[in-house]
């Protein structure tokens, strides 16, 4: 099912939408388009870059972290 969000994107293009597989171990990403009277997909399934995103978020973190004072990390990993 497409999640319609009112992120900065769907300010410009108010017809698209992002679907995202729901599988643990998927992150498989399309878009759809409104066409006036259905979803259409306009995208074949986008895979990951988790090899170059990931890093980036990782080091963006650390330097919040850095910023923001923080001394003890939750590991949410050991959280249920």
């Amino acid at each position: 099912m497409p999640h319609r969000t009112s992120s900065p994107v769907s300010t410009f293009l108010p017809n698209l939408v992002i679907a995202r597989r729901m599988a643990s171990v998927s992150s498989l990403a399309l878009v759809q388009q409104w066409d006036g009277k259905k979803w259409n997909v306009v995208s074949d399934w986008i895979e990951p870059m988790r090899d170059v995103v990931r890093p980036k978020l990782e080091a963006a973190a650390l330097e919040e972290v850095k910023k923001l004072g923080y001394t003890a990390m939750r590991d949410c990993a050991k959280e249920k």
